[in-house]
């Protein structure tokens, strides 16, 4: 029973409850099912419970619902879910949550989502094991939106000056822009870098949380991940990237690094990947030194071995043109296989728009 539609008001209120004993329906066999939902004063309350071969679940919602006062969590309690009887999977798989969501907003401009996921357990016929709680929420107003991820020792943060459709626009604006300066083959950085939000995005991540445990299904794992980048209208992009004691199944590098660093004349960058001797591996390290500016481009490429042999020496320098992109390789005589070579007289090479 119940009466009213505008929930934000104070008169609505209802009052429901409802149980599945049996429902057939083709393949699925739907049992112990009950449902209750109550709304008076602005207080929402709901319950909802599930009981048969296939789950166990218990979850409750609390809510306020004002005009401009809306606030709820549910929890979610999920000792049993048979993905396998849901005929969800083909094999025999079944899991344990807990799910938490709490929501805060004034309708306008201010949103306040937290969600986690915890006490997870995933069972099959050859394996029982525990994941990592997952955390993550989301927070947005009108000078600030922030965003985090807590997962094991990984631990991921946003922040960004101003409302979250600010920041959107003004990252559509960035990339509009940049893509009809590359039509128009004019590239004006100083153009570009005041169109960036102001945002900074930070990551650190160890061996023990669900993408380091993802990457070694892959054959693929590290010891230590670290990043920080910034973007600004003032300062342009900025930031750092670490990754230490990476191995795959035939290669261990020690640390691979990008440096970003936006100067006035454009974005400088520095990748290095630097691995030492071993009882099966030789020692290399690779360096790509970079910088794009307005309307051109240098990459300097090399590869050094245990004994600083230079096996790969080359650089080229990009230039958009009207028609096409103009190449040219330096030094003199690059390197490459430990060999010097010359591409022609001049070194030089045209990109053409038509091929």
């Amino acid at each position: 029973d119940g009466e009213g539609l505008d929930f934000f008001a104070p008169e609505p209120r209802f009052n429901i409850h409802g149980t599945v004993d049996k429902l057939y329906y083709t393949t699925y066999r739907l049992t112990g099912y009950d449902l209750k939902a109550t709304l008076e004063n602005h207080q929402l309350d709901a319950s909802f419970l599930a009981k048969n071969s296939a789950m166990e679940v218990q979850s409750r919602l609390d809510g306020k619902l004002k005009p401009h006062d809306v606030a709820a969590h549910l929890t979610i309690q999920a000792p049993k879910l048979d993905w396998q009887s849901m005929k969800l999977m083909d094999v025999p798989l079944s899991t344990s949550h807990r799910f938490d969501v709490s929501f805060v907003s004034d309708l306008q401009q201010k949103y306040v989502l937290d969600a986690s996921m915890t006490g997870t357990s995933v069972k099959s016929p050859k394996k029982t094991f525990q994941t990592k709680d997952l955390y993550m929420g989301f927070a947005t107003s009108a000078d600030s939106t922030h965003a985090y991820m807590r997962a094991g020792d990984l631990d991921v943060a946003f922040q960004g000056r101003g409302y979250v459709d600010s920041l959107l626009a003004k990252l559509d604006a960035f990339t509009s822009r940049a893509d009809a300066q590359w039509t128009s083959k004019t590239i004006v950085q100083e153009e570009l870098k005041s169109l960036l939000p102001d945002v900074c995005l930070k990551a650190e991540a160890g061996n023990d949380n669900p993408i380091a445990n993802f990457l070694s299904m892959q054959g693929v794992s590290f010891n230590r991940l670290a990043m920080d980048i910034d973007t600004s209208p003032q300062e342009g992009i900025n930031g750092e990237t670490l990754i230490c004691g990476m191995h795959t199944d035939s290669l261990l590098i020690d640390s691979i690094r990008l440096d970003l660093k936006h100067g006035d004349d454009g974005l400088d960058f520095l990748t290095e990947v630097i691995s030492n001797t071993r009882k099966n591996q030789e020692a290399f390290e690779i360096n790509l030194d970079g910088h794009i500016g307005n309307g051109q481009a240098q990459l300097l490429l090399q590869y050094l071995n245990a004994k600083k042999e230079k096996g790969v020496y080359i650089g080229v320098n990009a230039a958009l043109g009207r028609r096409g992109i103009r190449m040219r390789f330096f030094p003199e005589n690059p390197t490459l296989v430990y060999r010097p070579f010359q591409l022609n007289e001049r070194n030089y090479l045209y990109l053409a728009d038509r091929g």
